[in-house]
């Protein structure tokens, strides 16, 4: 089943420290949203609320500031409850079926009108 992708979300911390994050949200490889969210080992809710992306994209920045009392050393962050809502897409076999019904459905008015006329 085809499905167009939509407002994704997820929860994110930095591991060690502080640092920026690009998030970027793509359709067949061509940017089509972008956010940047500052990262802290404190938990935050990210929402998107963008649509009809089919990719998504975070990037680390250059900006990071280690955290000496958390014990780890390094750019790394935690992400968690990573959600994309999908709204399916009728499937070309359903447009097939469609035309079918209504071509078999002229036919039949089309027959009836001929034994009406005759």
């Amino acid at each position: 089943e085809d499905v167009s992708r939509t407002d994704p979300s997820f929860v994110i911390a930095g591991a060690w420290g502080t640092q920026t994050l690009l998030i970027e949200g793509l359709n067949d490889g061509s940017v089509l949203d972008t956010s940047s969210l500052g990262v802290s080992p404190a938990a935050q809710t990210f929402n998107a609320g963008w649509s009809g992306i089919d990719e998504l994209r975070i990037t680390i920045g250059n900006d990071f500031v280690q955290n000496g009392d958390l014990g780890g050393t390094g750019q790394h962050w935690a992400l968690d409850n990573l959600t994309y809502n999908a709204a399916p897409i009728p499937e070309p076999e359903t447009y097939a079926m469609l035309l079918a019904g209504l071509g078999l459905l002229g036919f039949v008015a089309r027959r009836r009108k001929q034994q009406a006329a005759a």
